[in-house]
């Protein structure tokens, strides 16, 4: 096509990518520097440190840093009643009455 410029183009020539060198595609014929078995184990290393540095980070700092108050002392109503559970007040009253 490049050497003759009057010729017309084939009939889906939109449908693929050609700058008119001959070099192979990159992703496709390139001799990669490290194996596949070493390419996984280094993701599942630097995985494990990030990940592992960040949960033990968060344990350490735990609840510290957290503003809310915990749920269950900050609704207006008791969940469990709502729900169909007997009250948290009731098992204790049912459990001293066990004893």
């Amino acid at each position: 096509m490049w050497a003759n410029p009057d010729m017309l183009l084939p009939e889906k020539a939109h449908l693929w990518w050609d700058d008119g060198t001959a070099v192979p595609e990159w992703y496709v014929d390139r001799t990669w520097p490290v194996s596949n078995g070493r390419a996984v184990s280094e993701l599942a290393l630097a995985l494990l440190v990030i990940l592992g540095g960040g949960g033990l980070v968060a344990n350490v700092i735990g609840e510290n840093l957290r503003p809310v108050a915990p749920r269950q002392e900050c609704m207006p109503f008791d969940l469990r009643r709502e729900h169909g559970f007997p009250d948290a007040d009731e098992e204790e009253e049912e459990e001293e009455d066990d004893e």
